[in-house]
Formats: structure tokens, sequence, C-alpha cells
């Protein structure tokens, strides 16, 4: 486990040390979208074939989905999170107590769904 504190820059020269101290890691798993794109650089810089499972979505995340060094990545309905943000954020200020808890739409997209219609909502600026 590489802990990046949600810095690309971090991710990439955590990521970097531990697979040329480590040779035999078969595979890297990141929680959020900053890590995602550090291990993506890291994998490409050493040209090593370590598959990676990513968090959200950004246009270096989409090329590591075409280009095979990213399986899978979980994105989440942002639009929601910063929806339940705000609304949360009324209601505290308000003297409310915060809103219930509220399921959030999230996917997986990998290279197969990723220019699939229901995809371009998680993905793709809505025009």
């Amino acid at each position: 486990r590489v802990n990046c504190a949600d810095d690309a820059n971090l991710a990439y020269a955590r990521c970097r040390r531990a697979l040329e101290a480590h040779p035999e890691i078969e595979g890297i798993v990141c929680s959020s979208e900053n890590a995602t794109t550090g291990a993506l650089r890291a994998v490409r810089s050493l040209g090593v074939s370590a598959p990676i499972i990513g968090a959200d979505f950004n246009s270096n995340i989409a090329l590591g989905l075409r280009d095979g060094l990213l399986c899978l990545t979980v994105v989440r309905n942002a639009y929601a999170c910063g929806y339940m943000g705000v609304e949360n954020a009324i209601r505290l200020s308000s003297g409310k107590s915060a809103a219930v808890k509220k399921q959030l739409d999230a996917v997986y997209v990998d290279a197969d769904n990723l220019f699939d219609d229901e995809m371009r909502v998680f993905l793709f600026d809505v025009d």
C-alpha cells in the first residue's frame, strides 16, 4: 500500500519507488483521481506492466484505459457529490442537522465501456 495523501506528484514518487524496490508487485489499487494519475505516470516511466485499478476520471485515466495500463476505474457521480455537499452546508448553516445519508451512483469503467452512452454523464462534460 502506498499512501499518497491525494497528491499526484507524491503518488508518482512513492509508486515509482515501490515498483523499483519491489518488482514483484502485481498491481496497484488507487483511491482517488490524483493517486491514479500518479500511479499511471510511475508505471509509464518505468515501462512496467503492473495493472492499476483506479478511481475517478480525467484524460490521463482515459489514456491509461486505452493503453491497457488501467484495468478499470470506479467513477462516482460528481454532480451528486457536489449537490449533497451544498445541501448539507445549507442545512447546517441554518441550524438543522445534516441530511440523512444517501447512496451515490458509481460505475466501473474499463476499455470496453468507456464510450458507451450511459457512461457519458459520469465521464464527459454534458452540453
